[in-house]
């Protein structure tokens, strides 16, 4: 087979390596995208995991744990209005 040969065949078969590199760029797109998004989840769910253990696991925030578990809506008010978020998350 003589390089001109070959020329002319990888010429005529042109269209079908760019669709077929075209569809393997778009498969290799959403498979990144969905890594990327189970990623994302995995850690959303270490992310819970970590704010469970520190306010469930701390005996240091079983009062804070007491207060927001009850019904008592006055006093919920008044520990993050005296505390603020900033304070009660700074606790974790």
């Amino acid at each position: 087979m003589c390089w001109n040969t070959l020329v002319k065949y990888v010429e005529a078969i042109r269209p079908i390596i760019q669709v077929v590199a075209i569809a393997a760029g778009a498969v290799a797109a959403l498979m990144g995208l969905s890594t990327y998004r189970q990623s994302v989840r995995l850690e959303k769910v270490k992310w819970m995991k970590e704010l469970y253990e520190k306010f469930y696991e701390r005996s240091e925030l079983k009062s804070a744990r007491d207060v927001l578990d009850g019904d008592d809506k006055q006093k919920i008010s008044e520990m993050v209005n005296t505390e603020g978020v900033y304070r009660l998350l700074k606790r974790f």
